[in-house]
């Protein structure tokens, strides 16, 4: 009787414990309809457009292409316009004295206003205006590479937390048929049990053997919960509004990787790192430009219409222009050491273009392994798997028939589990990988996600 109510007791854990449906991670709706799907693109496009590491990247962008404008706006004249009002102890002269011819006497009063329009144009400086312009411009691309860069990095990112929650998701449906499976051979042992032809042993082992496997799930479950709540994230969501059966399966399109010579060539070519490095060289070779315009003459062309009159009217128009000159004679070594200081950050960028690009080669490296070693274990786990499912099916046929040991069935089942989870780990890695190199060549971006994905109904 006591084992009987063992036996009981333990079949109605495993009912508790057994996931339903409601609850179920991998199915917590009703199976959802097309137009309810989350594919990859999908995906992709809404983090562009939401996610904050991108729109900062963009506003950098904005921000220095008004800096170029301001930078270009030297080459025209500037155009200032002034007004004063200035109320003096005693009367003083209104209109300047151009002469002292008898007669001729300005107006006094202890009110002075004044207006003005000042013109101004630099004629020369050295070429520093050029180069500010020339400096402003590769700052303009290095932002655009800054952008490009975030962008790729924020799609390697879904393609990756993605892949990762598809990948759980088989491998948490795995999980359940073992499970299931497992419930099955519970109730097996003891029906034999019951009937005098098992041991309890056999039951005990099914009950661990169940208990276990429930725990791993809720492992399970929970990292597709967590994974899919970082997706939901990174494409502007409430962390609970997506389901994982929303997701839509993808398959990665055969293709040849290009040879590491090839790869490294694009690497060097389209990297947004490397890019954005080159271009900060270029706008410090601009900066030394800038510095050693200050040893020439500035020449500038300057003109201007004053008004002057009191509180009482009497206002008198004169306009003036003129060319102006200025040259630094002695500047206590300023000039001598902004060329030096311009000099070392050019020397400065120089070495970080080539730690660029030398980590650009690195990335290659390590993506293009990365890629040729995931398509083998891919190759290596479907084989796997086959053979472990044919072991599994043969261990139960045995189990049933009377000939075959549990213990044998339950360790089939568990190389199987690990061979459908690790095979599903692969494959979704190996479209991780495939998004990484093509992250470490430049090429990411939704074009390459749409010519090398295929969405799965």
């Amino acid at each position: 009787m006591t084992l009987r109510l063992r036996t009981c007791s333990a079949l109605a854990l495993v009912l508790l414990a057994w996931p339903r449906p409601e609850r179920n991670l991998a199915a917590q709706a009703e199976p959802a309809s097309p137009r309810d799907r989350l594919t990859l693109m999908m995906a992709v496009e809404r983090a562009l457009t939401v996610f904050p590491t991108v729109a900062a990247a963009r506003a950098g962008y904005d921000a220095a292409q008004s800096t170029l404008g301001q930078a270009k706006a030297t080459w025209f004249p500037t155009l200032q316009l002034s007004a004063s009002a200035t109320r003096f102890e005693r009367p003083m002269a209104v209109t300047p004295i151009h002469g002292f011819t008898p007669g001729v006497l300005p107006s006094f009063d202890e009110t002075l206003i004044q207006g003005a329009a000042t013109l101004s144009f630099t004629l020369f400086d050295g070429g520093a205006r050029g180069a500010r312009i020339g400096a402003a411009r590769q700052a303009v691309g290095a932002a655009q590479a800054s952008v490009t860069g975030s962008e790729q990095d924020l799609i390697a990112s879904v393609v990756r937390t993605y892949a990762q929650a598809l990948a759980q998701r088989e491998t948490l449906a795995a999980h359940d048929e073992r499970l299931r499976a497992l419930v099955t051979e519970h109730s097996r042992a003891a029906q034999f049990l019951a009937a005098g032809r098992g041991a309890e042993v056999a039951v005990l082992r099914a009950d661990a053997a169940v208990a276990e496997a429930t725990a791993v799930r809720v492992s399970l479950a929970a990292e597709l919960d967590l994974s899919v709540r970082n997706l939901a994230r990174l494409v502007g969501s409430p962390p609970d509004s997506i389901a994982p059966d929303v997701l839509s399966p993808v398959v990665l399109r055969e293709s040849d990787l290009p040879s590491r010579a090839e790869s490294h060539t694009l690497a060097l070519g389209a990297s947004p790192a490397v890019e954005r490095a080159r271009r900060t060289v270029a706008a410090a070779r601009a900066g030394v430009g800038v510095a050693k315009g200050a040893r020439w003459p500035a020449l500038a062309l300057v003109g201007r219409y004053i008004d002057r009159g009191s509180s009482q009217g009497d206002f008198t128009g004169e306009w003036d222009a003129g060319v102006q000159l200025s040259y630094p004679i002695f500047t206590g070594g300023a000039i001598s050491n902004h060329v030096s200081e311009a000099k070392a950050r050019l020397a400065g960028t120089s070495e970080e273009l080539r730690l660029a690009e030398l980590d650009a080669a690195e990335r290659v490296d390590r993506a293009w392994s990365a890629v040729e070693e995931t398509r083998a274990r891919v190759a290596s786990l479907v084989t796997a798997v086959v053979g472990f499912r044919e072991v599994a099916r043969v261990e139960k046929l045995r189990l049933d028939t009377g000939t075959g040991i549990q213990t044998d069935y339950l360790a089939a089942e568990a190389d199987l589990l690990n061979a459908r989870a690790n095979l599903a780990g692969a494959r979704y890695g190996l479209l991780t990988a495939r998004a990484t190199f093509a992250l470490a060549t430049g090429q990411l971006s939704p074009a390459w996600l749409a010519a090398n994905l295929e969405i799965e109904p």
